[in-house]
């Protein structure tokens, strides 16, 4: 289920109209992390971008299937948001602070400020 939550969430960043390379994205448990932060919370999400690979890891904490689907959408949404290289914002979305669910024009901001929109212009007789 995690896995096509996955593929949702890229679709979704996908759909905002930027170009950007998709980074290899593993879901892991956080109670098997190294990292001890992980391991107390047992509540924690998180996603680590290794810049020397491009890889990013997501990890869930355990007992993520007793909540509801939406938001565990949501936070999958917005872990492959960091795994993208998005901080969060001020407004509503999925970035945001909010309790929104859906992405926004402040969500699109952020993504085209980290991945800027490329487009040719063609202006006539003027040499490309």
């Amino acid at each position: 289920m995690l896995t096509n939550m996955l593929a949702i969430a890229l679709a979704a960043w996908s759909a905002l109209g930027a170009v950007f390379a998709v980074p290899t994205i593993e879901i892991a448990d956080s109670s098997t992390s190294t990292n001890a932060d992980f391991r107390a919370y047992e509540r924690i999400w998180a996603a680590w971008t290794y810049v020397e690979t491009g890889e990013c890891a997501i990890w869930v904490s355990s007992g993520w299937e007793t909540q509801p689907t939406e938001a565990v959408q949501r936070t999958i949404t917005h872990e492959v948001g960091h795994c993208l290289w998005l901080t969060h914002h001020n407004g509503e979305g999925v970035m945001g602070h909010g309790d929104g669910f859906d992405l926004t024009p402040a969500d699109r901001m952020e993504l085209w400020r980290v991945h800027p929109l490329s487009f040719r212009a063609y202006v006539p007789g003027v040499a490309r």
